[in-house]
């Protein structure tokens, strides 16, 4: 909605500002070379109307949100060893994997570098042991918000306890996502405590595989498809879905397992 904002601010009369009391993603303002500033702890997205932007060519690197999938599966299966080239690194998006790190993530960051006022890396991850507790709430939620999914996942095989809060936007995704999330975990074999804004569980050692339902939500199928990687029998219903955002991904699962 912020980059609509932006795009018809352009085309105003005066000029527009943005005021967000926590900050939301700024790729928008970064390809269009529109400051952000801070005052009073709020992000301010000015836009002139005057201003010119020249087309060109754009790089697109590598998204953080799709690549979180395999950072999980690099994490909890055995003898994993991954590297995933060229992924944006912007600071509204790298928190997953700040988040995977508090777990015990083996995770580096390599080969830094900036394009199109984009910070780039390649990220590398081995198989860990994974151990912690994590209580979500607030400004972690909206930079965390498309990851929740396979941070759930993560949590499954991470010794500890997950809890969520203020994160009612979930239920208004491609579907109740924290409703398809507390079905399945608990179908696997969890008990999960559910709130009107998120939901709690506590790790355990053994699941059980079985038919679980991606309620034709993209994330919620990549999200459950890796836990497979470790869940003996578990199938993805309408699996397809995922072709929404990451055309193929099945099939690159199928080669990174080889």
């Amino acid at each position: 909605m912020k980059s609509a904002i932006i795009f018809a601010a352009l085309y105003a009369d005066g000029q527009t500002e943005i005021i967000e009391k926590s900050q939301t993603r700024d790729h928008t303002e970064r390809m269009l070379g529109i400051a952000t500033k801070k005052e009073n702890g709020n992000s301010i997205v000015s836009i002139d109307p005057h201003l010119t932007i020249t087309g060109k060519n754009f790089y697109v690197p590598g998204d953080i949100s799709a690549a979180a999938f395999f950072l999980c599966a690099g994490m909890i299966v055995p003898g994993s060893e991954i590297l995933i080239p060229n992924v944006g690194l912007n600071p509204t998006r790298k928190r997953i994997v700040d988040i995977f790190k508090s777990l015990g993530g083996n995770i580096k960051i390599e080969n830094e570098r900036k394009i199109e006022g984009e910070p780039i890396g390649d990220i590398s991850v081995q198989y860990s042991a994974l151990k912690g507790n994590l209580d979500l709430q607030g400004s972690e939620v909206v930079e965390l918000i498309d990851e929740i999914p396979i941070l759930s996942v993560a949590a499954m095989f991470s010794e500890g306890s997950f809890r969520i809060h203020q994160a009612r936007e979930l239920r208004t995704k491609e579907t109740d996502r924290i409703a398809a999330l507390v079905h399945n975990l608990s179908a696997l074999g969890l008990d999960v405590d559910e709130y009107e804004d998120g939901f709690a569980f506590e790790s355990k050692k053994d699941y059980t595989g079985v038919n679980l339902p991606s309620y034709g939500d993209h994330r919620i199928a990549m999200a459950f498809g890796i836990a497979g990687l470790r869940i003996p029998g578990i199938c993805i219903n309408d699996a397809e879905c995922v072709d929404i955002s990451f055309p193929g991904f099945w099939q690159e699962l199928l080669q990174t397992r080889k």
